[in-house]
């Protein structure tokens, strides 16, 4: 899955906006506001509009990840802040066992759902990753 969270960094830093990019890529706002937000697809066109309008590489655009919106979590540092795994459920507002089934089964999490995870936790995403 594609994701354009990179270019939300990218805009801040080069001061650009939406309506720039709806202005370079000949399009709607409304379409290119659907686009980044959903995370669909763009043309290769599209692709080499934005990376020569940013002067950056594609990396700088979007990032790629078989999975999704999900991100491995080394559950054994999860269960080193000594909570279990059910109670932290609970106070992540998750349903009951959605992190000990989470755990049990390849340890991937809803990008979400990790990153309230850590704020409960009072750590960052990265130090569970």
């Amino acid at each position: 899955m594609f994701d354009y969270r990179p270019l939300a960094k990218t805009m801040k830093e080069k001061g650009k906006s939406t309506e720039d990019i709806a202005e370079v890529l000949k399009m709607s706002l409304d379409e290119v506001k659907d686009k980044l937000n959903n995370n669909r697809n763009i043309t290769m066109a599209q692709l080499e509009k934005l990376c020569g309008f940013f002067k950056c590489g594609p990396g700088e655009i979007m990032s790629w990840s078989p999975d999704g919106d999900l991100v491995k979590v080394d559950w054994n540092k999860v269960k080193a802040f000594g909570r279990s795994l059910t109670k932290l459920s609970t106070e992540c507002g998750l349903s009951h066992g959605a992190l000990p089934n989470a755990c049990n089964a390849d340890g991937k999490l809803k990008r979400e759902n990790a990153v309230k995870m850590a704020e409960v936790l009072g750590c960052s995403l990265e130090e569970l990753m």
